[in-house]
């Protein structure tokens, strides 16, 4: 059983790697190779997300930024708990002394850190499904939490599709801020 479900870890990785790894070198976003890094792999997820952000609605969101600060906060958080933990063995503090204190705070940082990511990662995940495929987004990001593979597959069989509802754009006047913007989401349009 174990190897069953390692089996399926792993080739759920790869789908994911090689379908995300060919969204953005399709959008022209940098360093697609990122996928395979698990840490990277949230920069470049929160890149895809930030490209569709800009091009169907005009905003901007770092999510990029967010998908890899969270989780080095959260190593940080773990170390610190870590060493919290073994003092508190070193001491043998007394129930209800700082140190027991701050082994609450902590694991309660830690589970708002991981749920902040939870929250971001998903959303990132929408705008991913939103961009390749509009009507079926919130059905594929809902099936991608229950059914463990179910988001590799989708991601993988859809990263041939070209971005798509991207309203924004549409009539925008091309001007030097705009250039800007465009340039940092690595999307090129003739002016």
């Amino acid at each position: 059983m174990l190897s069953v479900s390692i089996t399926v870890a792993a080739v759920s990785y790869v789908f994911l790697a090689m379908g995300m790894q060919q969204i953005a070198r399709s959008r022209g976003i940098n360093n697609p190779w990122f996928a395979w890094v698990p840490l990277l792999r949230g920069w470049l997820l929160g890149c895809i997300s930030d490209q569709y952000r800009f091009v169907a609605r005009g905003s901007t969101t770092h999510r990029r930024t967010w998908l890899v600060a969270l989780p080095v906060l959260e190593t940080v958080l773990w170390i610190i708990s870590f060493f919290v933990g073994v003092f508190y063995l070193i001491l043998s503090a007394e129930p209800g002394s700082a140190l027991d204190t701050t082994s609450i705070v902590m694991l309660v940082l830690l589970t708002l850190v991981r749920l902040l990511y939870f929250v971001l990662e998903n959303m990132a995940v929408y705008d991913l499904h939103r961009s390749c495929n509009p009507e079926n987004a919130g059905l594929f990001l809902v099936l991608g939490m229950v059914i463990p593979c179910f988001r590799a597959l989708v991601v993988y069989m859809n990263r041939e599709k070209e971005l798509v509802d991207v309203p924004y754009l549409v009539g925008k006047v091309y001007d030097d801020q705009l250039a800007i913007a465009l340039d940092e989401f690595n999307i090129h349009l003739q002016p």
